[in-house]
């Protein structure tokens, strides 16, 4: 193959300088000479060798050409006459091979370093068709649990906006919606500070077969237990060694405000089977955790928040309320991983008279449900309970809360805001203990 090639592009070449310039053999007059092009070709095709044995096959069939014609005596003198020419023909072909090898070799790299990339981009292709389905298993579950805490956060805060006379109401409802109970009655006790007294139902869901106008603790064990334990009782608890008889209710919890004082008793008797689960319990504890504030409020609001100036719909609780509220939203965070967060947004560096102010602008951000306490600081500074808002929800406050201080002459940049967790936090007291000796910034 190598032999044919330098044959036939030898015989091109020597057919073109007989019919172009039978007087030069070898064209040596020219600069460079047409004849460069064999061993460049063969080299370059064939390599380093290839190619110095075409240049030397080219400088010794000039040479005999030229004897051939009569333009010179011997090979050698041509040789010894022509030494440029002779060395420029021998060092094409040997350069021209040189570069064959080298881009060889370069093929050769490349091709195997193509082929290791191919086998990652599988390797990739398939770790990212594996990470793309978990990723929308992932968004499917996050979509589902978020879902029902947005159902329950909006509940929750409906129980905040809805009138004292329809608030048992809205809380049979919320627990009808959230944890499916079908039948159960709030009892508020006769007398406020005896537990023992009978109790008078004020509330009604689904059917009244059980569910007594008056409650007798002494009549009904899980009750009289959840009075006495002051939490929540299922019937599963009730029964663990002890037989029972006559039981109708299937759990019984106490509604608590920040008083300690019971304000309503629950006791639900029917629900589906399927339904009644640890999970329902913990829902339905949750539930009873927040009413009892939400009833204490509607009883007795007196000396437990004051209104906003200038925002009649929104109020600043006071610090034993509020920390009533923040132990609920605390334990909620730690017993049912329902994450709250407390925010404390301050304005150093001015003084106590510009509160007023400051509190009309902060409260522009602040959500129904989402609750307020001014702490004790030398400066404008509000606490703020954001219940069931876990890091995003949290950073959507503080984003709007700094816009609102843009569109109302208080530059963002002089405020000092601080976050906690309250999922990490021992107690409500100690939360703001943290959230106090915390340093200013955008967020601890």
């Amino acid at each position: 193959m190598v032999w044919s090639d330098v044959g036939v592009i030898g015989l091109l070449l020597v057919g073109a300088n007989l019919l172009l310039g039978r007087g030069d053999i070898g064209w040596l007059e020219f600069n460079p000479t047409p004849y460069l092009l064999l061993p460049i070709l063969i080299g370059g095709r064939y390599g380093f060798g290839p190619g110095l044995y075409a240049a030397v096959a080219v400088v010794v069939g000039v040479a005999a050409g030229r004897v051939w014609a009569g333009q010179a005596v011997t090979v050698s003198q041509v040789i010894r006459g022509n030494p440029a020419w002779c060395a420029s023909i021998v060092v094409a072909g040997a350069v021209a091979g040189e570069l064959w090898l080298y881009f060889r070799r370069r093929i050769v790299e490349l091709t195997a370093g193509e082929t290791q990339l191919q086998d990652k981009l599988r390797k990739m292709d398939a770790n990212i068709t594996v990470l793309r389905g978990a990723k929308d298993e992932l968004d499917r579950l996050t979509a589902a649990r978020d879902g029902e805490i947005s159902s329950l956060d909006a509940d929750l805060r409906r129980l905040h906006a809805c009138a004292a006379t329809e608030l048992p109401e809205e809380i049979m409802q919320l627990l009808k919606r959230q944890a499916r109970v079908s039948d159960a009655a709030l009892y508020r006790s006769a007398e406020a500070s005896a537990d023992d007294a009978p109790w008078q139902r004020f509330a009604l869901l689904g059917r009244e077969e059980n569910l007594p106008a008056t409650l007798d603790l002494d009549e009904h064990g899980m009750a009289a237990r959840a009075v006495k334990q002051r939490s929540l009782v299922t019937l599963p608890e009730i029964l663990e060694g002890t037989r029972l008889v006559g039981e109708s209710a299937l759990m019984a919890a106490p509604m608590i405000g920040s008083d300690g004082r019971i304000r309503a008793l629950l006791i639900v008797t029917g629900m589906p089977f399927i339904a009644f689960t640890p999970a329902a319990a913990n829902l339905v504890s949750l539930v009873c955790s927040w009413s009892g504030g939400v009833l204490e409020l509607s009883e007795e609001a007196e000396g437990r928040y004051r209104i906003v100036v200038g925002r009649q719909g929104q109020r600043i609780f006071f610090a034993a309320y509020f920390n009533h509220l923040v132990e609920v939203a605390r334990e909620a965070s730690r017993k049912h991983r329902l994450p709250s967060s407390l925010v404390e947004v301050a304005w150093p560096g001015h003084a106590g008279g510009d509160q007023a102010h400051f509190e009309r602008v902060v409260m522009g951000a602040v959500r129904s449900g989402d609750m307020a306490m001014q702490p004790d600081r030398s400066f404008p500074a509000l606490v703020i309970l954001l219940p069931l808002a876990g890091e995003r929800g949290t950073d959507i406050f503080i984003d709007r809360c700094r816009q609102n201080c843009r569109q109302n002459d208080i530059d963002p940049t002089t405020l000092s805001i601080n976050r906690l967790d309250l999922g990490e936090t021992e107690s409500a007291e100690r939360a703001l203990s943290q959230l106090a000796a915390a340093k200013g910034g955008t967020g601890v």
